[in-house]
């Protein structure tokens, strides 16, 4: 499983740094994300420093989203979400060079964005947690498709 850790704030920063507290724009990275994560089989978190919000944790469709408590950065979590899935491969999406620096020590990838180049240790990952041909074909029999073709 690859985990797609995403700090919100920064990555609305990148686009639109006039109000990164909009609500609108929070909504639009997580749908971007969790388009991007759908694509790519990947398990998304969206980070967002919840300065003046209680912490929360949203299970939604497809996303995952964090808002930290006013006494913690986003920057922690997405360090603690790193530590604590260190068996899995994780992607961290941030500008922010401390947190980058901080993530690569605990061995994860570190992007800019969701432009990501697709490391070819990644896409194998990714290739095989597919089905494979005998698991489709295996699934169909058992389903009764075996003589018919399924579109």
């Amino acid at each position: 499983m690859i985990y797609l850790i995403v700090d919100g704030y920064n990555l609305i920063g990148q686009q639109n740094s006039e109000n990164i507290c909009d609500q609108n724009l929070r909504t639009k990275i997580i749908n971007q994300v969790k388009s991007y994560a759908s694509y790519y089989h990947f398990m998304p978190v969206v980070v967002f420093d919840g300065k003046g919000v209680t912490s929360n944790f949203q299970k939604l469709p497809g996303v995952n989203v964090i808002y930290t408590n006013r006494n913690t950065e986003a920057d922690q979590t997405i360090i603690k979400l790193v530590e604590t899935n260190k068996s899995h491969h994780c992607i961290v999406v941030t500008k922010d060079h401390d947190l980058a620096k901080k993530c690569r020590k605990l061995g994860a990838e570190v992007k800019p964005n969701l432009n990501l180049n697709i490391s070819n240790k990644n896409k194998q990952e990714i290739k095989s947690s597919r089905l494979s041909d005998n698991d489709v074909h295996y699934w169909l029999d058992e389903f009764g498709f075996q003589n018919k073709e399924v579109s």
